[in-house]
């Protein structure tokens, strides 16, 4: 009887021995097949990793096996963190460098630094270039509306602007005669020597409209500002790329509304347009027209959602509450492009000429909120 009890507890070790062996086969296969995906760009920087549900529901492990295998590869700098958000992979082309025995710098911005609903785009793309100053020896100075012809050198290092303006690119142009190092955000430029953070404004219209297109909705409508903004007119580009219709023709789908007015006029002009075409889709160019439609629609006994599919290209999820409507929105890696801008510029001040000029591009993501 004892000599039974002593083989049935030896098998039962031999089992455990053989499971844990076969966890932590798994368990490396997953370490390693995530850390191959990232090297190999399956997994692109600022991408979403699969939750630890997913990968343990996959892999057949536990998700505490799963989490100690996440915690190590962002141990290896890999991946990374974001609370209630998820984890991401790291982007290591703008690694900042040691900032030992470095002399304090100052980086001035162009956008608004006050937070709050109003300002979500501006406070998105501050709090990346904050997490870089803030562990970078470097300090943020707001030159917005600031007279650059009073600008003399050694009073910043280092500029990120968020505008699109020809003057305000001449000026950007102008700050590297005074040794300043210029970086544009969530803008591109083809100026030599000029480093950008952007996503491609047509591009992403376009996969926007395609998206509407796709779900069977042909007669798209658009309400747009005045197209000298380059913004704008890479907006509208998208657009047409997506209707293949040519960028100069006149159609009764477009909507186009004067600048900075308020929500009432631009609900009444929208108003007026939705009584005068008939669609199943609108593509709103700016977060601004997101309210006035709205009401436009509700004076015309209008459901947004039901009876109009709306598609937005700012993240308008602040609004959802709001709006009482489903729609859709792109959403531009606002946090990443200040993050990797400030980045940059450290590493800049610190080699020269040597650091090349970087110009990246992001992928937006189009949400639906329902």
């Amino acid at each position: 009887m004892y000599e039974k009890q002593v083989e049935t507890m030896q098998e039962l070790l031999q089992m455990r021995k053989n499971s844990r062996r076969k966890r932590d086969a798994v368990y490396t296969r997953l370490k390693t097949e995530l850390a191959t995906a990232i090297e190999d760009g399956a997994l692109a920087p600022g991408e979403m990793v699969p939750s630890e549900s997913e990968l343990s529901t996959q892999y057949g492990i536990s998700r505490s096996s799963v989490r100690t295998a996440l915690d190590e590869l962002e141990g290896d700098g890999l991946i990374f963190k974001r609370p209630g958000k998820g984890t991401f992979v790291k982007d290591n082309t703008l690694m900042v460098l040691e900032q030992d025995n470095e002399p304090f710098r100052t980086i001035g911005i162009d956008f608004d630094i006050k937070s709050g609903e109003q300002n979500w785009y501006t406070s998105k793309l501050l709090d990346g270039v904050e997490e870089i100053c803030n562990n970078g020896n470097c300090r943020i100075s707001l030159l917005r509306n600031f007279d650059f012809s009073q600008l003399k050198p050694g009073f910043i290092d280092g500029y990120i602007s968020a505008s699109s303006t020809e003057q305000e690119l001449q000026r950007i142009v102008e700050l590297r005669t005074l040794g300043i190092n210029p970086v544009l955000i969530n803008r591109m430029t083809h100026l030599d020597g000029i480093a950008y953070f952007s996503v491609n404004y047509r591009k992403e219209s376009q996969n926007a409209v395609n998206k509407l297109i796709t779900e069977g909705h042909h007669d798209v409508g658009i309400v747009s500002g005045p197209l000298f903004p380059r913004t704008s007119q890479l907006h509208y580009q998208g657009y047409c790329d997506a209707l293949g219709i040519a960028e100069n023709a006149v159609s009764s789908l477009q909507c186009f509304v004067p600048g900075y007015e308020s929500d009432a006029v631009y609900a009444e002009l929208i108003e007026e347009y939705l009584k005068r075409v008939s669609i199943s889709a609108i593509y709103l160019v700016n977060g601004c027209f997101a309210a006035p439609l709205k009401i436009a629609a509700d004076k015309l006994g209008l459901k947004l959602g039901r009876d109009i599919r709306v598609m937005c290209f700012d993240d308008v999820a602040y609004m959802a509450g709001q709006l009482d409507y489903s729609f859709s929105y792109v959403k531009m890696p606002l946090y990443e492009m200040g993050r990797d801008a400030a980045a940059y510029l450290l590493n800049k001040f610190k080699m020269g000429e040597d650091m090349p000029v970087a110009r990246k591009l992001y992928r937006a993501e189009l949400v639906d909120i329902q």
